[in-house]
């Protein structure tokens, strides 16, 4: 029958540190952190009440069946590694013994309650604030490997494994989409019951961990994976040195990664794939050692690691003051493991950028900007140095290196097409104020500023409102002409010249002009705006915003009155890329007066077209492209940010994907789409169409 007092380190282990007698019992020293030594018989340390099971009859309750097991298998077991000769020992023995010692102990419980703890108390912290729950999952990180990126596309694959990859490919990119424009709102939401819910793990806890390793012992009390694992270990018994002794950790043996033993941790915690080595105390005089090659004891070091190993007490020969300073040291090991754990959590955010490869001399092109005037427009001395000092701005300056020239010209969209830039309207409309044109040349990057004479004129012949406002607009394009400084600095000449597909170029395209504009109003625009000021910038950009809009919103009704694929695209092209670009300007306003913006034409725009939150979104992401520009590692950042563009077309209705060389266009409203759209943006649409288009329709941006 189980007793009520039951020992989860036996007492047979125990009198192998023995200190004393008290008639037929043994005495022991036991250690505990923060408290006085004390002398105890074996039948009252490493015991509790019921710690197995209650007392019973019946002969498979679990202390039925370890009492059974150390009578008929431990004990002689322990028994002849106390005695054997030292040196070899049966690995079947010494693996028995250590596995399960090492599984049946209150440490195994105690261990995971503190990582359990340690976690809840880390996880109350990360969901603190949609910031830290942002970082902690990697929403908003490039790489493939964030946890909400593997937990979609996890999930697609099971849930809607009948739909094609391309497919389950264009639906994981909504999903995670609309989790990110959306978190915030659902965060808020459900932040009470993040701490309702981790308030009820540590509620229950502690009895989920004591049920689960009850249940585990009552599977098999020697486990048998780690068993075998351990047999194959090489085993010998090892004599402390004269004059020295060991204690016994309350997790009873140590383990390690490295054939030496060092860096060792609680057994029970370590990795079964990269175990190398393994130690465990039989006695105050001899230590069991199992590794895969010989190991060298550090006998100075190991009561030291062993206290440190221990999580609550550790017993002992002895009682001198070495052993109360090794008190002070118990549970370092199973806190540093479980802070080891946290830092090497699997939903931990990668870094949001990768590691930067160096460039190359090959993918560089450093010049020595000058300021050029076409003909038509005559040089003029103050102009140039108008510029000049444009271009000596301190956050200008050191990142002009790709820019060979500004160019004065009368009419830049004229002198673009003479150097085979194709312009349909809308570009020659976009270059009227001054363009950024970069290309790649065998040498590398470079690029080129166009300012109209007319404007440029104005920095030096005008009111001084009106030349700072020219002098901003040319600065604008000095900034773009810096963002070419780093981007250059972060593909290679293979990823350029790379072969992609019409949809591919668009995105990039779209996503690399709307960036350029982002560094070009975040580099010119002032710190400050007075009121008047910042009320015209934010007109001039709801202007460009509603234009868009209401082209977006017109092109459903033109295409179904004349469903011209190779039309549709190119109109989709033109209002979506000026809608991604405004509004990557208009990012930087917002920046430099929030608390206006709130208020202002722009987000009252984009709040009745449904895509206020997508603006947000789009805040951040450039924020952090913009922050992060010195760790770019390759075109991986820039494609990120491609989604903005087809978000602004999912909420329109039109879903773009690859089609081999073609793009195919969806448009409409059966249950999938219909579905998708309405959770990204509420809208509702026609019959759904399906067209594949193969015209080269792009301007090179």
């Amino acid at each position: 029958m189980a007793g009520i007092k039951q020992h989860f380190i036996p007492q047979l282990l125990q009198r192998g540190f023995e200190a004393s007698k008290s008639g037929k019992h043994s005495q022991v020293w036991v250690f505990r952190k923060g408290q006085a030594a004390y002398k105890s018989s074996t039948e009252g340390v490493a015991a509790q009440r019921h710690f197995y099971s209650e007392p019973s009859l019946d002969e498979d309750a679990l202390d039925n069946i370890i009492t059974r097991y150390e009578k008929d298998v431990l004990t002689p077991a322990v028994d002849g590694l106390r005695n054997a000769p030292l040196g070899q020992v049966e690995p079947e023995a010494a693996a028995s013994v250590v596995s399960h010692l090492s599984i049946r102990a209150a440490f195994v419980r105690g261990a995971f309650s503190e990582i359990t703890k340690k976690f809840l108390d880390h996880m109350s912290q990360v969901l603190a604030t949609d910031e830290s729950a942002r970082a902690y999952m990697g929403i908003d990180s490039v790489s493939k490997d964030s946890m909400i990126e593997k937990t979609i596309n996890e999930s697609l694959a099971e849930d809607v494994a009948m739909l094609p990859e391309t497919a389950r490919h264009r639906l994981g990119r909504m999903v995670r989409f609309r989790f990110r424009e959306h978190f915030h709102a659902d965060f808020t939401s459900m932040a009470g019951m993040f701490d309702m819910q981790i308030e009820r793990f540590v509620g229950v806890t502690s009895s989920a961990i004591e049920n689960g390793h009850i249940r585990m012992l009552e599977r098999e009390i020697v486990p048998l994976k780690r068993t075998e694992l351990l047999k194959s270990l090489h085993w010998k018994l090892v004599l402390v040195p004269e004059n020295s002794h060991v204690i016994l950790p309350d997790c009873l043996a140590l383990a390690s990664d490295h054939a030496d033993l060092s860096r060792p941790i609680p057994y029970t915690l370590a990795d079964d794939e990269t175990l190398a080595s393994v130690l465990m105390p039989v006695s105050s005089s001899r230590v069991l050692v199992g590794s895969r090659t010989d190991v060298v004891i550090d006998w100075k070091k190991l009561n030291s690691l062993l206290a440190q190993s221990s999580l609550d007490f550790f017993i002992s020969s002895r009682n001198d003051m070495e052993m109360v300073g090794l008190a002070q040291q118990i549970g370092h090991a199973v806190s540093n493991h479980s802070q080891r754990l946290l830092e090497k959590d699997a939903f931990d955010a990668p870094s949001p950028y990768p590691e930067r490869s160096e460039p190359t001399a090959a993918r560089l092109v450093s010049l020595v900007p000058i300021v050029e005037f076409l003909p038509g427009s005559p040089k003029n001395g103050a102009v140039e140095a108008a510029i000049r000092a444009q271009m000596r701005a301190p956050e200008l300056a050191p990142y002009l290196d790709q820019l060979r020239a500004v160019v004065v010209v009368p009419d830049v969209a004229a002198a673009l097409t003479q150097r085979g830039v194709p312009l349909n309207e809308y570009g020659q409309q976009q270059v009227q104020f001054g363009a950024c044109q970069s290309s790649f040349t065998p040498e590398g990057f470079v690029c080129e500023v166009f300012v109209p004479t007319e404007l440029a004129q104005l920095m030096v012949n005008a009111k001084a409102e009106h030349a700072r406002s020219a002098s901003a607009l040319v600065r604008h394009h000095l900034g773009r002409a810096v963002y070419m400084h780093f981007f250059a600095g972060s593909v290679s000449q293979q990823e350029v010249q790379e072969s992609r597909g019409q949809l591919e170029n668009l995105l990039l395209g779209m996503a690399q002009l709307a960036a350029s504009h982002y560094f070009g109003a975040r580099l010119s625009s002032p710190q400050k705006m007075g009121t008047q000021e910042f009320q015209m910038a934010d007109a001039l950009q709801s202007q460009a915003m509603s234009w868009s809009l209401e082209g977006l919103s017109r092109v459903r009704e033109q295409y179904l009155a004349e469903p011209d694929v190779d039309k549709l695209l190119l109109t989709l092209a033109v209002f979506t890329e000026a809608l991604f670009t405004t509004a990557a300007s208009g990012c930087v306003l917002r920046h430099v007066n929030p608390t206006y913006w709130e208020s202002g034409k722009c987000a009252e725009k984009l709040e009745a077209a449904g895509l206020l939150n997508w603006f947000y979104l789009l805040s951040r992401d450039m924020d952090s492209y913009f922050v992060a520009r010195d760790t770019w590692a390759s075109l991986a950042e820039l494609e990120f940010l491609t989604v903005h563009a087809e978000r602004i077309l999912w909420g329109f209705g039109f879903y773009l994907s690859p089609a081999g060389n073609q793009i195919r266009v969806d448009v409409g409203n059966d249950q999938e789409l219909a579905m998708l759209t309405k959770l990204i943006s509420g809208a509702r649409f026609p019959e759904r169409r399906q067209h594949s288009h193969s015209s080269n329709m792009l301007r090179d941006s």
